[in-house]
């Protein structure tokens, strides 16, 4: 499933990101109202000051929004749960110049956030592992009218394990995407930038993938 939603690179996840079983064992809750102060405040994504919140791509995530993320169409919210996730929140934010940025092919139009809570360890890394993976699959190839022409990762320390992903898609517009995608205890969490030019964004996306991982340890700390 697709760890960052919304305009661009969270529409391209949404169409790349499959789902992964999980196991069984117990867990301690973590609420829904804890997901929701992990994600990142505007303020913490670096060139977004000013962007409107997407109203469409923020808040809590159902099992269903997450179905809809699912590589396989037959997906369904049970088969999500099936999966081990347990509930979802995102914040994204996006340009009211998007559709110039995009004529015009320069620009950051997008950044965001999002988590997902799994019920294991081992449901958060299986998935994580999907992600990165249904990238690596669909490199050059072409789903729903969108071609990911370009797909790359780099290597970041941050959490339990995670990946710094770049990549192109190319479908009526020209996309190009930086971000992260990390795993903390049984959350999996990620942080975004779409830009309609190639200036890479990684520096960003490291420095709001630090964040947000300091702001899911101390909701689960309780502060």
């Amino acid at each position: 499933m697709a760890f960052v939603r919304g305009a661009a690179l969270l529409v391209l996840a949404l169409a790349l990101a499959g789902c992964a079983m999980g196991g069984a064992e117990d867990s301690d809750e973590i609420t829904a109202d804890q997901l929701a102060v992990m994600v990142l405040p505007q303020e913490e994504l670096e060139g977004a000051a000013g962007f409107p919140l997407d109203k469409a791509d923020s808040g809590p995530v159902s099992a269903r929004e997450a179905a809809d993320s699912s590589v396989d169409p037959s997906d369904g919210a049970a088969d999500v749960r099936q999966s081990g996730w347990v509930a979802g929140y995102e914040l994204n934010y996006t340009s009211s110049d998007l559709q110039a940025m995009l004529a015009n092919a320069e620009g950051l139009f997008n950044a965001g956030s999002s988590v997902d809570l799994f019920d294991t360890e081992t449901a958060a890394r299986a998935a994580l592992l999907t992600e990165i993976r249904g990238y690596e699959r669909l490199r050059g190839k072409e789903l729903e009218g969108v071609r990911l022409v370009r797909f790359e990762t780099f290597d970041v320390d941050i959490g339990d394990e995670g990946w710094g992903v770049e990549f192109t898609a190319r479908g009526k517009s020209t996309l190009h995407a930086t971000g992260v995608f990390f795993r903390s205890g049984r959350v999996v969490a990620a942080t975004g930038y779409v830009r309609a030019d190639e200036t890479t964004m990684r520096e960003a996306a490291v420095k709001a993938a630090r964040a947000l991982e300091s702001r899911i340890q101390r909701s689960l700390a309780g502060d």
